[in-house]
């Protein structure tokens, strides 16, 4: 009798912290990698879920969880105390894939993907590590943390690519300076906006997200099946 696969993890430990959240491609060919963070608030399985319909079956998504907002009740949802927390989660986190998954996924491929808060404190946290996560997603926040030195320490650790997607003009208006510190720092940056969608991951910021990704992810070769997924996507927009 055949040997039956075995069931796919849904969460990988994270040594000082709770577990993420995991979604690992169902035909288990090593996929391209998407570390994601939430808002104050928010939670990890939301966002790896949004995210999995988002990018498709072909794209490997860890979730970080953060630390509850009441411990006792995790339902009330997750944050990240400080950028320095956040960081040292995001550690763990690539400790975590390169010891546990580094045959699931392609490890020089991984995306950093943040909402809100996620995003905010996420800009500090990657700056040192952009042979780490050199193509990042940021929506409705990192908007107002890129200073010159930081950009510069960015690319200089090996960042690409930045990607702004803001539904308030709030963002706008920030996300478009920042915009300008990174091209001058070189990398490259690009924002997109969702008139009036508001502060929300969701609804109408997400066809500019999905625009979006299709920049972000360009050039890449293991992001192939992602940018057919995201091209199909598109087209069947309304």
């Amino acid at each position: 009798m055949p040997n039956q696969p075995t069931e796919l993890p849904t969460s990988l430990v994270l040594v000082g912290f709770e577990p993420a959240v995991l979604r690992l491609p169902e035909d288990r060919k090593p996929a391209p990698a998407f570390v994601i963070t939430h808002g104050a608030g928010g939670q990890a399985d939301w966002h790896c879920s949004h995210y999995a319909n988002l990018l498709g079956p072909s794209a490997a998504l860890l979730c970080l969880r953060g630390k509850r907002m009441v411990t006792r009740d995790p339902m009330r949802g997750y944050y990240y105390p400080n950028h320095l927390k956040l960081s040292d989660e995001l550690v763990a986190a690539h400790a975590a894939l390169l010891e546990k998954l580094s045959q699931a996924i392609h490890t020089q491929s991984i995306v950093y993907m943040g909402y809100s808060q996620g995003a905010s404190m996420g800009v500090l946290a990657v700056a040192d590590h952009g042979d780490w996560w050199p193509r990042l997603l940021l929506v409705e926040g990192g908007y107002d943390t890129w200073s010159s030195p930081l950009a510069r320490k960015f690319k200089v650790t090996g960042g690409q690519r930045v990607l702004f997607v803001c539904g308030t003009d709030h963002c706008r208006l920030l996300a478009q300076k920042a915009v300008l510190t990174l091209t001058r720092a070189g990398i490259e940056a690009k924002l997109l906006t969702a008139p009036g969608a508001g502060h929300r991951p969701d609804g109408p910021v997400v066809p500019r997200v999905q625009e979006g990704l299709v920049w972000l992810l360009d050039g890449d070769p293991h992001f192939q099946n992602v940018l057919k997924h995201l091209t199909i996507e598109r087209r069947a927009e309304p």
